[in-house]
């Protein structure tokens, strides 16, 4: 509460506000406290919906605090900003499902208002020499501990101008905290964390470095914006290297590191079982290696996504990989040699799994995870586009040959790429118990499965074929036709 009036806010400056909850919710209903934010700019009013959301029970106060930034330069955009704290116990809307109400009593107390600013650097001479000001350390120390925060900028859309029509839309976007924040620095992006390698991330181990977004050359960029990034050192290599000359102009996720490797993991997805999905990331390097892995969430240390280990029991298919045990692991790596003629090249991973879904996560990276790659410390990876699509996502063939002659399919005039006969793998799905003992019953029909492709790698491309190692059973009596199964 402001006395019914908005909470207003100057460019570059932050308002921290503070306040403790009693959450007396029962437990049985919805326990969530959901904390809104009315972003303001004159008539035009825009929710900024679950800055924080508050999930705890107790009867002593706890504290919360939730920071909101107006990123926008203070000399380009004089104009105060304004905003509202809404806080919402149960649901926003009428529901009819009785779960989504809450039952019990929520104290909150009186808000605690601080504020302050956040500009990293007071000029451009600073930005070069990476002098900070003296008030930016705290700001970014409140800002990394806060419950929740986000950034105004109602009256604009996603390309900061107020020009709806010609607005530009791109496929990664900037954080909500970061929004502003790209027309003079790389911004944080949209449902993605910025890590180190030997993170606690990868490591599941407490003792390993927790912070995320630390690397001030790493972030979101623009194209149009590429004068204003005067805080990274040798400006003139971005745009070396990022070379866009199009009228339209691009908003790429630039990793520029320092004597490590740097990243940035996605928010996980999920394929379900018996699912198909297809990745894409297009990518672009200058002087490094770009790494692109598929990441098994499931477990405490986060390992890379593999197919499940097999032995090849067919001497059929383009190579003969019979008797060979085979363990994959779903990544890719991308040089300079690799590049397409505009000088980008689009990687895809084609997944179908079978009887237990898939929970991963996107790592893009500059240098390997594990720091392995020397040239992690030297030069620049830029991602443009990501896409994760579930679902009928491809084409996935019923025999080996149909998979190298349907132009629908992923691996369609693919034979020449691959680098080693292991790198193209058939396998024959095993009959079950319950399948043999049906095809030795005298029953005139017969279950057999055709040998089919399920791993495919390529400088651009994996192929992960679940669903035959890993199938779903069939009982055969529930599902007798006078077909034979195939």
């Amino acid at each position: 509460d402001n006395n019914g009036s908005p909470f207003t806010l100057g460019g570059e400056n932050y308002s921290a506000i503070t306040f403790f909850i009693k959450n007396n919710l029962n437990k049985f209903y919805a326990t969530d406290i959901i904390v809104n934010v009315q972003d303001k700019f004159g008539t035009n009013i825009v929710e900024r919906p679950a800055v924080a959301t508050i999930s705890e029970l107790s009867d002593e106060w706890a504290k919360y605090t939730v920071v909101i930034k107006n990123n926008f330069d203070k000399d380009k955009y004089s104009t105060l900003r304004e905003f509202y704290l809404e806080i919402v116990v149960g649901p926003d809307e009428y529901t009819n499902d009785i779960d989504s109400y809450s039952l019990g009593s929520v104290t909150i107390s009186s808000p605690i208002v601080s504020t302050g600013k956040t500009y990293q650097y007071a000029s451009d001479q600073d930005k070069i020499n990476k002098i900070e000001t003296e008030f930016y350390q705290y700001y970014k120390l409140l800002s990394d501990s806060a419950t929740g925060s986000t950034a105004l900028y109602a009256g604009f859309n996603e390309d900061y101008t107020a020009d709806e029509d010609n607005a530009e839309v791109y496929s990664i976007t900037t954080s909500s905290s970061s929004i502003g924040q790209i027309v003079d620095n790389p911004a944080i992006p949209k449902d993605y964390n910025g890590i180190e390698t030997g993170h606690y991330y990868i490591t599941g181990d407490e003792s390993d470095t927790m912070s995320v977004n630390t690397n001030n050359y790493a972030g979101l960029i623009n194209s149009k914006y590429l004068d204003n990034y005067k805080q990274i050192p040798n400006l003139s290599d971005i745009e070396y290297a990022l070379d866009h000359t199009d009228s339209n102009n691009i908003q790429p996720l630039m990793i520029k590191t320092e004597n490590k490797s740097y990243g940035f993991i996605s928010e996980p997805y999920t394929i379900p079982e018996s699912s198909n999905a297809k990745i894409s990331v297009k990518v672009r390097v200058y002087n490094a290696t770009a790494y692109i892995y598929l990441v098994n969430i499931a477990n405490t240390e986060k390992e890379v996504l593999k197919l499940d280990t097999f032995t090849v029991n067919t001497s059929e298919g383009e190579f003969d990989n019979n008797g060979q045990v085979i363990n994959k692991e779903l990544f890719l790596t991308i040089d300079e040699s690799m590049l397409d003629d505009d000088g980008w090249v689009t990687v895809e991973f084609y997944i179908a799994t079978g009887a237990t879904e898939k929970n991963f996560r996107v790592e893009l990276w500059n240098g390997a995870r594990d720091n392995t790659d020397a040239l992690a410390q030297n030069g620049y990876v830029f991602f443009n586009d990501v896409d994760v699509s579930v679902a009928t996502a491809f084409f996935e063939p019923s025999s080996w040959q149909e998979a190298l002659t349907e132009d629908d399919s992923p691996l369609f005039n693919q034979v020449g790429y691959f680098e080693q006969a292991t790198d193209l793998v058939l396998y024959k799905r095993e009959l079950t118990d319950l399948e043999k003992q049906y095809n030795s019953e005298d029953n005139g029909k017969t279950i057999s499965y055709n040998p089919t492709y399920v791993w495919a790698k390529t400088y651009k491309l994996i192929y992960a074929v679940y669903n035959t190692i890993d199938p779903v059973e069939v009982d055969p009596y529930e599902t007798e036709t006078d077909e034979e199964t195939t």
